[in-house]
């Protein structure tokens, strides 16, 4: 399965503090295709500065980064049809590799 992932959307949130308990920032990503099966959400924050802006689709976590984890998973989100779903994402983990 993970082979076959593929990026459909995405978006960069420049300039986040997350110093400071309770901080929260609003994000919206368009152009989802709507479809049965679940999309897998992948949030993080590049603490460590390694993420290239310029090339969004090479962009992803690594060491210490921290990263938003539904238990053992990357929380899921149905879009079964065109409408706005709220996903509130908590950057709860941070990468040990």
């Amino acid at each position: 399965m993970r082979d076959s992932a593929s990026r459909v959307a995405e978006s960069i949130l420049e300039a986040t503090d997350f110093s400071t308990e309770g901080a929260r920032y609003e994000y919206n990503i368009e152009g989802i295709p709507p479809r049965a099966e679940p999309y897998f959400v992948i949030a993080f924050l590049d603490d460590n500065g390694t993420v290239d802006t310029s090339t969004p689709s090479l962009a992803g976590p690594d060491r210490g980064d921290l990263v938003s984890l539904d238990g053992f998973s990357s929380p899921q989100v149905t879009l079964s049809s065109p409408e706005v779903i709220m996903l509130d994402l908590d950057l709860n983990f941070s990468l040990p590799f």
